[in-house]
């Protein structure tokens, strides 16, 4: 998996990172931390390290390889000069040019188009409103926790039961798409804060730049929780967001019942997000561990808790998703009643469809989902390669 990283994720932390050679093509995403352990940092940084390890959270050099291990660590961040990059501008911009690449916008998929059990392309709705199919060998998936298996299901390929609710007719029996949506329930905390003197022209580390992993009380493994800072504008305070690493009770996707005289294909979703008691109480402890130590003597005054730590029952109707979503179209082992995809991303039972995202990930990353899905993605690469030649 991490070779699979290594040919998109350039670390510009690591010396003599070299750019391996697939299959001709060079373009790598970059990515850098702001903090490393043993570099000078601000002053404010310094005291939240000393904070954090008087609770138990040592420094860690790398949350993406340490995601498991409590401990205070910077996030990498594919900004280079203050400018996100992604794959989009990293792999897929430098590629416009060439010539066996159409991209089509203001476009919308409609479904995949079925002969038997091979798909044989996909029709599409331009924004002129007209449809039309286009041809393909192999239809690669690639729209996320939500959309990939709207899609699916729109095209008649899921559990038969739920595409007889939604008026669609059943193509092809697959039980599992749909099925173990997860995502990193978050909350969040603001806290007023009085900048020290040491602190007079300096930057505070962000939400994307310094995270603590903590166990809570309820830590079925490794950490569980993750904690970080945002600092809005105007700096008179600092909002504290904790992230739960895990998921009890998985969510689902479907399609919504075509209404009277309509259609369907509506995307429903229940998330599943904090449903099970235990995640409240366990980012609720994480909200405790994190005042704790933002109020810590280390800190010199800087942060102060107005009030009360919200107590479970208030945090029910705040909790949010991160946007990380997964295991809606997830692979397994045979036998696995959930699995949709096979070890090589194939969709089960039919040939020419490929899933390439977040979706097939069975399990929910204790980091940010990005380094998998890179890996998914090289993965796919090398499976349409392999039949391509």
């Amino acid at each position: 998996m991490r070779a699979r990283i290594a040919r998109r994720i350039h670390d510009l932390d690591v010396p003599h990172d070299v750019a391996p050679h697939h299959h001709g093509v060079g373009h790598r995403i970059p990515v850098r931390r702001t903090y490393r352990v043993g570099e000078p940092v601000p002053p404010a940084v310094e005291d939240l390290f000393v904070a954090s390890a008087r609770h138990g959270l040592g420094l860690q050099d790398d949350d993406d390889r340490h995601g498991g291990i409590a401990g205070v660590c910077a996030y990498p961040q594919s900004a280079v000069d203050g400018a996100r990059r992604s794959s989009a501008s990293d792999v897929l911009e430098p590629a416009r040019g060439f010539s066996g690449l159409t991209v089509l916008g203001s476009t919308t998929v409609e479904r995949i188009v079925l002969d038997r059990e091979q798909a044989t392309g996909v029709l599409l709705t331009g924004s002129d409103g007209g449809t039309r199919m286009v041809s393909a060998g192999i239809v690669v998936l690639s729209a996320g926790a939500y959309h990939t298996p709207q899609l699916l299901l729109r095209s008649g390929i899921g559990p038969a039961d739920a595409l007889a609710n939604a008026g669609v007719p059943a193509l092809h029996h697959l039980p599992g798409v749909g099925r173990g949506l997860r995502d990193h329930a978050r909350v969040e905390l603001r806290m007023p804060m009085s900048p020290a003197p040491s602190d007079e022209g300096r930057r505070f580390g962000d939400a994307l730049r310094l995270h603590l992993r903590a166990r809570t009380s309820l830590a079925q493994g490794g950490a569980d929780v993750d904690l970080s800072l945002r600092h809005p504008k105007g700096r008179s305070s600092v909002v504290l967001m904790v992230r739960l690493l895990e998921q009890r009770t998985a969510g689902e996707i479907t399609l919504a019942a075509p209404a009277l005289g309509g259609s369907g294909g509506a995307l429903r979703v229940r998330t599943g997000l904090a449903a099970a008691e235990a995640d409240l109480f366990a980012l609720r402890e994480g909200l405790e561990i994190g005042t704790s130590i933002l109020t810590d003597d280390a800190l010199c005054g800087r942060y102060r808790l107005d009030g009360a730590i919200p107590g479970v029952r208030e945090l029910v109707s705040t909790v949010a998703a991160s946007g990380h979503g997964v295991g809606t179209c997830r692979f397994g082992r045979p036998g696995d009643p959930d699995r949709v995809v096979d070890p090589d991303l194939a969709v089960d039972g039919l040939e020419g469809l490929v899933i390439a995202d977040a979706s097939v990930l069975p399990v929910l990353p204790h980091a940010g989902p990005i380094p998998a899905v890179v890996a998914v993605a090289e993965h796919a690469v090398d499976r349409v390669w392999a039949t391509l030649r």
